[in-house]
């Protein structure tokens, strides 16, 4: 009897050439080697800012030797989604893991967007299974999902029929171009359909938020009678089952929320991750984990490029070499190189230049935010001097399909001390730079270098923080709180005045 005939594989590996590639990145190895070495060879000469560059800029040159040793081979992957649906019978089941603890930070009509999104991927249904952990054990979460799968009945088949690309309701609505215009009179209908019913659910969802209890804690709302948030045994509900099997349709989303003790640690949302990987109700061989996405991609779903934010070294450059010096040519070299070296692997993928430039800032916004109060903390629970704790943050609940985006993009503030760092950095190369001007148009060019260099690194700073400048003029949500103002004008302040004294 023969074999029978392998079917067509779904992609292929092709390696790439990239030896231009490589080339930039050893050039800039080779730049960041020269620097260590001047840095080595007139030590002495310097006090301590020279060591602390050297430091960071031995820390910039490791991170730079494990970014190439990843980059190196380079390949791609050539994918024929046609062929997907053909091997349905090969396709392995997926579970999808959906987490939330709080249904006053995180709205639960981002948790019910984030749901539908999932449950309307191109997947055959009864492959797929949607798990949600609510470490709140909310009724209204709960609520919220029974009415969201009741949606989703009719939302998936509109999502696949019409082969929808933005697959959260709100998203979908909200976006111009998914406006019923010059498309047949069939869409436009359910189109209006969707969107009226989209609107019924969403203030289904609102009415309920505002009473103390969604609806009677009766049938499968029992179990959540006279509950406490930190204290309860598991709750498991199964909202909605495929039972038939059918590939079109919903795919099943279970409700969980895993037991509390006062006594026993839970780890939080990993804990609560652990829970659902350990215990599956239906599959495991692949799973998926989505906190607040919002929405996905029906055709693909996008990597993005490794811009790692090691890159920040030219904020030590600024403070020892002089623009007389020849060496000076080396930090222009590299700082020029490596923008230019990204940027291009940007277009090259089709990203924008201002795609390129956002995720400049985003990068240098956590690496000098996020990473230094990880940092801390890290230090403060090594010295035994805090605990491990997580927060749950305020969700931005912008969700009404009418709203014109106007503020699409903008960054919102809160009184969080995060806010305070990079305020503070703001005000400082702010500072820096007012100074820098005053003291040239005294002064003129005279004095141990005309200060360009520091010029230009204090501008960069500024226009990478260019969201918290905004943010001192802003209003509302979008404006830095006054508190925060005051706190890293204080700091600032202090740096300034610290450094005088240095």
């Amino acid at each position: 009897m023969a074999n029978p005939p392998l079917s067509a594989p779904l992609y292929d590996r092709i390696s790439r050439r990239n030896n231009i590639s490589r080339a930039i990145e050893l050039i800039i190895l080779f730049l960041l080697f020269s620097l260590l070495l001047y840095r080595l060879l007139s030590l002495k000469d310097h006090g301590f800012t020279w060591v602390l560059a050297l430091l960071c800029e031995s820390w910039f040159t490791f991170t730079w030797v494990l970014v190439i040793s990843t980059k190196w081979n380079q390949v791609d992957y050539l994918t024929y989604t046609k062929r997907l649906l053909q091997r349905k019978l090969e396709l392995p089941p997926v579970d999808m893991f959906v987490t939330t603890a709080d249904p006053a930070l995180e709205p639960p009509i981002l948790t019910v967007n984030t749901v539908l999104s999932l449950l309307a991927v191109d997947y055959p249904a009864d492959k797929l299974a949607c798990y949600v952990s609510d470490d709140g054990a909310s009724p209204l979460t709960f609520y919220s999902l029974v009415e969201a799968s009741k949606f989703a009945k009719i939302w998936v088949p509109f999502c696949k029929k019409y082969n929808v690309q933005i697959r959260a309701p709100f998203r979908f609505f909200s976006v111009k171009s998914t406006s019923p215009q010059d498309v047949s009179l069939e869409f436009q209908q359910e189109w209006k359909k969707m969107k009226d019913e989209y609107e019924k659910l969403s203030q289904k969802i609102e009415d309920a938020s505002k009473r103390s209890q969604p609806c009677e804690l009766t049938g499968d709302f029992a179990d959540f009678t006279n509950i406490q948030r930190k204290n309860h045994p598991t709750i498991i509900k199964v909202i909605w089952e495929n039972k038939e099997g059918v590939s079109n349709g919903v795919p099943h989303v279970i409700y969980v929320s895993r037991e509390k003790r006062p006594k026993h640690l839970h780890h939080f949302k990993a804990g609560a991750m652990n829970i659902l990987v350990g215990e599956p109700v239906i599959f495991i061989p692949i799973a998926l984990f989505a906190i607040y996405n919002l929405y996905t991609l029906s055709e693909y779903l996008r990597i993005g490029l490794s811009t790692r934010a090691w890159w920040n070294n030219q904020r030590i450059w600024r403070h020892s070499l002089v623009v007389g010096e020849p060496v000076i040519f080396i930090p222009i070299a590299l700082f020029a190189i490596y923008n230019l070296y990204t940027l291009s692997e940007y277009l090259r993928i089709g990203l924008s230049t201002r795609a390129w430039w956002n995720n400049q800032r985003i990068w240098r916004l956590n690496t000098m935010i996020a990473w230094s109060f990880g940092v801390l903390s890290v230090l403060l629970k090594l010295l035994g001097l805090s605990d491990t704790v997580f927060e749950v943050t305020q969700k931005d609940q912008s969700t009404n399909v009418d709203d014109n985006n106007a503020n699409a993009g903008k960054f919102t503030f809160d009184d969080s001390p995060s806010f305070v760092l990079g305020t503070t950095i703001l005000l400082v190369n702010l500072t820096a730079l007012a100074i820098g001007l005053l003291r040239f148009r005294l002064v003129g060019g005279a004095g141990n270098g005309s200060g360009i260099g520091e010029f230009i690194c204090s501008m960069w700073v500024v226009l990478c923080f260019w969201a918290f400048l905004r943010g001192l003029f802003g209003k509302g949500k979008y404006g830095i709180p006054s508190s925060i103002i005051y706190k890293s004008g204080a700091l600032a302040l202090l740096f300034v005045q610290s450094c005088k004294w240095v």
